[in-house]
């Protein structure tokens, strides 16, 4: 189940039923709230209704009651697409023409593109959308950009690994 943590300043039984209203105008359904000092986490049927959080019009409406979202590092990825053999034609502009050229040239990436990154040294370009459906549509049809084809098997979505991190050694210390 997709989990969202939305903070707040006062994380109150009228804050709940405040932030409860708002997703369900949006057609988000939560399954579950739980309340914790600072924030609220939501937990969803699908990523869909998850990601849908962050639709330009939720945040809005979320940021109007002070809430604020945090975008989970499952949700990033799957908002992020990796072009990999990126020509030199397109590879050699700057991440702003980038932006610009990805945007005028494929409709389906209306929603806008958050950030680009270019990885030194490599031919490969990490590209993070506003939404996932866009980056799922980018992996089926490919892109266009400067007069050239990027074809979908150059491009992929990220994947999230989660790491548990172990402390026992840390607290042992040094072995003499």
């Amino acid at each position: 189940m997709p989990r969202v943590k939305i903070k707040t300043s006062s994380p109150s039984g009228t804050n709940k039923q405040k932030l409860l209203r708002t997703l369900s105008d949006q057609l988000i359904y939560a399954t579950r709230i739980i309340t914790t000092p600072d924030a609220f986490l939501v937990l969803t049927r699908t990523d869909d209704d998850a990601d849908k959080i962050f639709s330009s019009t939720t945040l809005d409406l979320l940021k109007a009651d002070n809430f604020q979202p945090l975008l989970p590092p499952e949700i990033r990825a799957k908002r992020t697409i990796v072009l990999r053999n990126t020509d030199e034609h397109i590879y050699n502009n700057t991440e702003k023409e980038i932006e610009a050229e990805l945007l005028n040239e494929n409709d389906f990436l209306n929603e806008g593109i958050e950030n680009i990154f270019k990885i030194p040294k490599t031919k490969i370009i990490k590209i993070t959308l506003n939404s996932s459906t866009a980056a799922k549509k980018a992996t089926d049809k490919g892109l266009l950009a400067f007069h050239m084809s990027i074809p979908h098997f150059n491009i992929s979505i990220d994947e999230h690994i989660p790491l548990m991190t172990c402390l026992k050694c840390s607290h042992r210390g040094p072995p003499d």
